[in-house]
């Protein structure tokens, strides 16, 4: 969400500078190279994150579900 409002503030400042945005050594014309590619490492850590609380979910699960069970007894022979 970060990465998206950088990008968004980037365009604005770019449009508002017009072509001076363009220039090869100015803030904005890094800003508006550096920006967009923390969008594809904001989508990478979300990868990651989605993978990683998937991982504690089914953990937790079977957590939960050992604790809640009722202990059956073993058959004695």
């Amino acid at each position: 969400m970060a990465s998206e409002t950088a990008v968004w503030a980037v365009e604005c400042a770019s449009r508002l500078a017009a072509s001076r945005s363009y220039v090869g050594m100015t803030e904005l014309a890094r800003l508006r190279r550096d920006a967009p590619q923390t969008q594809i490492g904001e989508g990478a850590n979300d990868a990651l994150l989605l993978a990683s609380g998937k991982t504690m979910l089914k953990e937790h699960a079977r957590a939960t579900t050992s604790l809640l069970s009722p202990r059956t007894p073993r058959p004695t022979s």
